[in-house]
């Protein structure tokens, strides 16, 4: 596992090899069961492997999004869950965190390039992330959440999607 710590936020990111023990993920230990349960022969699963009645519990905190690696590294969302809206105060569905593909690069609330080198991180290796803390940017420093992320792939070894579950600590 390497932690990354974000200077400028109370963020604090973690990379785990994708063959980390589900115990490993505490709240998130059945989450990550259920992605381990899809790998075969160690491949990451696709997106298509998954039905929604899988994520009963998690409904409205799960999100997944598409990478781009075209030009600059680049995440859209297909699916920015209802809970994770509510507490962000926006909705990605259909949408990127960056504004712009041209430096200097603008990012919607709570994004920095710090937090898309974390996901280019986990989508190149590939890796399971998970990242820890506040929504400071919208001076509620005591709304705190917990994230996990994990890399799909429709050949089974190049990250084309991440999904991405949320656990509010409020």
């Amino acid at each position: 596992m390497s932690i990354l710590k974000n200077d400028s936020s109370d963020w604090d990111y973690h990379i785990f090899d994708c063959d980390t023990a589900s115990q490993e993920f505490g709240a998130f230990q059945s989450f990550a069961e259920l992605w381990n349960s899809k790998r075969i022969n160690g491949k990451l699963p696709a997106w298509r492997d998954f039905d929604i009645t899988d994520f009963f519990g998690w409904y409205g905190w799960l999100s997944v999004c598409d990478i781009s690696y075209e030009g600059v590294f680049d995440t859209h969302y297909r699916l920015w869950g209802t809970n994770v809206a509510n507490i962000l105060g926006y909705d990605l569905t259909g949408k990127s965190p960056r504004k712009n593909t041209e430096p200097p690069y603008e990012y919607s609330d709570g994004y920095s390039q710090k937090e898309f080198d974390f996901l280019e991180s986990l989508a190149r290796q590939p890796a399971i992330g998970t990242a820890f803390g506040s929504i400071a940017w919208q001076n509620r420093s005591y709304v705190k959440y917990e994230e996990i992320t994990l890399p799909l792939s429709d050949d089974g070894e190049s990250t084309d999607k991440l999904l991405f579950a949320i656990n509010p600590k409020f």
